[in-house]
């Protein structure tokens, strides 16, 4: 037998469930505003792990080295390196460039 019951994870979401289930195991699909651990907000699922959740927020990241500034998404700034030619040509980073290309790739994202 089925029914609608309240689910632990919060009293006002709500699932189909067989009537011997108590819904600890069930992943709530409820759409609600999360804080990831860089401080930005978003909308998912109720059931995701804010520490699973990559932040595609862009932010504008100041390069403290040079002062250059570019915008990232949030989730890449620790690893991008400045791209104006002069500082990859000064610093000799022609391999950490490599590394954020792929990164990029590897995440969907092409320049």
């Amino acid at each position: 037998m089925w029914m609608v019951k309240s689910l632990p994870c919060n009293p006002d979401h709500k699932a189909t469930l067989a009537c011997h289930d108590d819904g600890v195991s069930y992943k709530c699909t409820q759409q609600i505003e999360k804080e990831l651990e860089c401080g930005h907000k978003v909308n998912e699922e109720c059931h995701l792990d804010p520490k699973d959740i990559i932040c595609n927020e862009l932010i504008l990241q100041k390069y403290p080295d040079c002062g250059h500034q570019r915008y990232v998404l949030c989730f890449l700034q620790s690893v991008m390196v400045c791209q104006k030619e002069a500082c990859r040509r000064e610093s000799g980073l022609q391999k950490q460039i490599k590394t954020d290309e792929k990164v990029l790739e590897i995440v969907g994202i092409r320049r």
